[in-house]
Parts: C-alpha cells; structure tokens; sequence
C-alpha cells in the first residue's frame, strides 16, 4: 500500500515526463498545483497522465463514483488514486 507521499511522487514524476520538452521542465510541481492552469495540460496531456497512471497503479479511479471534472491539483489526483493504490491490482 502507497501512502498519499508516494502517490504524490508517482504523479509528479509522471507530470515531469509529459513537460520534458516544454517551458514548464523545471517547473516546482507541488499538491497545489492546477493542472490546466498552472502546468497547461491540455486533454491530450490530461489522457496521457491518466494512461500512464492507470499503468503504474494497476486500476482508473475514474470508472466509478469519482469524475475527471472533480480533479483539478496534484493534490486532487493524489486523492483520487489513494483507494486505487491500497486496492490490489485487477487481472
């Protein structure tokens, strides 16, 4: 079971790999952070986050009660994914 540092840890360095390349490289990428409006992920960036976090965690906390549109930070995603960590992976 992760706890919500690793999680964060994970998600950073996720974000950090879709910005390689960008303005926004180097960028501090804290809880805080909004996704759109503070790193400018797009929806094909938001996607590839998504996939690649589904990829790392095992399961997409977004398939039942949670909605994209309810995360907004880093610190919303680390929310979203805890459950998703704790739970074991689906086959």
């Amino acid at each position: 079971m992760l706890n919500a540092r690793e999680i964060e840890n994970a998600i950073v360095e996720e974000i950090r790999l879709l910005l390689t390349g960008t303005d926004l490289a180097g960028v501090e990428i804290g809880s805080d952070c909004h996704l759109t409006r503070t790193l400018h992920l797009d929806s094909l960036m938001m996607a590839s986050l998504l996939i690649a976090l589904e990829g790392r965690f095992g399961r997409d906390p977004f398939l039942e009660d949670l909605s994209i549109a309810d995360v907004a930070s880093v610190g919303d995603l680390v929310r979203a994914y805890q459950p998703v960590a704790a739970a074991p992976a689906l086959a």
